[in-house]
């Protein structure tokens, strides 16, 4: 485990990584951070700054200088940034003029801490600095290269007393994978499993459950920020995409479970890892980003309608989730600097659908729920016109392809088995594959919501002359969805079904219809993650577990 930890110290390239993981892994050594890092304020040499008992027994204030990489010649005493200007300033300003009163009498120990080594070079000025400077049982220095991180992290955050060997074998199965093409994250589900809830928890607020559910959260967080850095060097971001979407889920099952919701210091440990979640997400948006503005540029040439079609739709999903966190992100924060990244989101989203044909092709009824994504952020960012175009496009390749080719359309079954028959052994009957459609309502209420009249009307004379055997639903959800939507596909467990739905001649009288279904069904309110305000948890969960999206999204959106 420790050369695991080792090699992701090396691979943290940027000081603020390691700004962000020490002041967690005091916390996991009983020592508590009073001040971390900051950008742009002068800190008089102290990066972090700290107190707690050492290791030694001793109680202490601990000053620690965070540095990058290797430290070298160079790095010793070349500017008024390098080392030992630094050990000065803290010696000559911050001793005498930033320690609190009630810690003047305890011992302080200024650390310097790297990710890399002390270059053999300069071993030697290190070693006279400290001998020079040290004031026993007052001052004393000490020097936390990476091997001494990995030793820490391994003994303070992988706790054999709290949590079993298997989390490592579970942690060191999912990186060695990573490098598959078709890689299965299935030992990584295993250990959030194994630690969120089977783990001894309970909704007690004793001192010792609440230490326990502190350290399994920042342990979580760095398993994550592990495999992501992993999966980074090995080119291969989308397990560790899927990988945080399923973390950010359960971490809120788990808070959900134990009555936590509203409870601040774990939704601060939460809003961690949902960070980790939003900068793996970025990663990967800017990877692909490219792509999306290129000819077939992320299908590529020669690919099968069903590879292709899964792995657009797949990619429309995830950009849309990408999309629509930052919106209210920027929302809720009234950030403006985000609104540029949106735009750009978006243009990408649109670049997509144009510049790849088998985005008016979904395979898979379930489809509705990508597309219901992008029609959500696309609304939002005021693009009536191109949503329209695309609806029409997408009902148009459905009608053809069921009544001209007998083949690649949405099956409603999805099936991947189904799919192969239908389009590829030709085993299957089309009809059996076309008896009911979530799609087709769904675009048409969709139409109705941003008052698309024409696009209504092409739907409803398509439904007319092709498809009026088929059965219409939309799925509802009810006062038991919240207890499964985080972990499964809640419409299996939960919600009702409304089926044969007809499609009325007038817009008015569908948006009339909206009203009296949601008088009927449950506030949105109802969902946890909404009611404590999650930047789209509940979206997050339609996509991750399929989950169809729900229908309040669209209904309610004209108020």
């Amino acid at each position: 485990m420790k050369l695991i930890i080792r090699e992701y110290l090396e691979m943290l390239k940027e000081s603020k990584g390691l700004d962000a993981l020490i002041p967690d892994l005091l916390l996991a050594m009983d020592i508590q951070p009073l001040s971390k890092a900051q950008i742009g304020v002068r800190q008089y040499g102290v990066d972090i700054k700290a107190v707690g008992k050492d290791e030694d027994g001793i109680k202490k204030v601990f000053l620690i200088i965070v540095k990058q990489g290797n430290i070298g010649r160079s790095d010793w005493d070349n500017n008024e940034q390098s080392i030992r200007p630094t050990l000065n300033e803290i010696k000559d300003i911050y001793l005498v003029s930033h320690i609190e009163k009630e810690y003047e009498d305890l011992t302080k120990k200024i650390i310097l801490c790297t990710n890399g080594n002390l270059k053999q070079e300069v071993e030697l000025n290190w070693k006279g600095y400290k001998e020079r400077s040290s004031i026993p049982n007052k001052l004393e220095y000490d020097f936390w290269n990476g091997d001494k991180l990995s030793i820490l992290i391994e003994k303070y955050f992988f706790d054999e007393f709290l949590f079993p060997n298997e989390i490592r074998v579970n942690i060191r199965k999912s990186i060695a994978l990573l490098g598959e093409e078709d890689y299965n994250p299935k030992y990584f589900y295993n250990l959030l499993d194994r630690i969120l809830f089977n783990s001894d928890f309970s909704e007690e607020k004793t001192h010792s459950i609440q230490k326990k559910r502190n350290k399994a959260f920042r342990l979580i967080n760095l398993c994550l920020h592990v495999l992501f850095y992993w999966a980074k060097d090995s080119d291969n971001l989308k397990p560790a995409l899927f990988v945080s979407e399923r973390t950010i889920l359960l971490c809120w099952e788990h808070l959900r479970k134990f009555n936590l919701t509203q409870d601040e210091k774990y939704l601060d440990y939460y809003f961690k890892i949902y960070k980790t979640f939003l900068k793996i997400a970025n990663e990967y948006f800017l990877k692909i980003q490219a792509n999306c503005h290129t000819l077939d540029g992320l299908s590529g040439y020669g690919t099968h309608f069903i590879e292709e079609s899964l792995l657009i739709f797949e990619q429309i999903g995830i950009l849309s989730i990408i999309g629509i966190v930052s919106l209210q992100i920027s929302i809720h924060e009234q950030d403006e600097s985000l609104k540029s990244y949106i735009n750009t989101i978006v243009s990408s989203l649109i670049a997509l659908i144009k510049n790849n044909q088998a985005s008016n092709s979904p395979c898979y009824d379930s489809h509705s729920i990508d597309i219901c994504l992008a029609i959500y952020l696309l609304s939002l960012a005021g693009h009536k016109q191109f949503i329209e175009n695309w609806i029409k496009d997408i009902i148009s390749h459905i009608a053809s392809s069921y009544h001209y080719v007998g083949k690649y359309f949405p099956v409603s079954t999805d099936s991947f088995d189904d799919l192969v028959s239908l389009n590829i052994s030709n085993k299957i009957n089309k009809e059996k594959l076309m008896g009911l459609s979530t799609l087709l309502p769904i675009l048409a209420q969709w139409c109705v919501c941003l008052d698309l009249k024409e696009a209504y009307n092409y739907i409803k004379r398509t439904i007319k002359d092709a498809f009026l055997f088929v059965n219409l639903q939309l799925w509802y959800p009810d006062e038991e969805t919240d207890n499964y939507l985080y972990k499964t596909n809640a419409a299996y467990q939960s919600g009702s079904t409304e089926v044969r739905i007809e499609l009325p001649d007038s817009l008015e009288e569908l948006k009339n219809k909206f009203q009296k279904v949601q008088v009927n069904t449950i506030e949105p309110n109802k969902i946890s993650s909404l009611r404590s305000g999650i930047p789209a948890l509940d979206l997050i969960a339609s996509r991750h577990f399929r989950t169809p999206v729900m229908p309040f999204y669209w209904q309610r959106l004209p108020e």
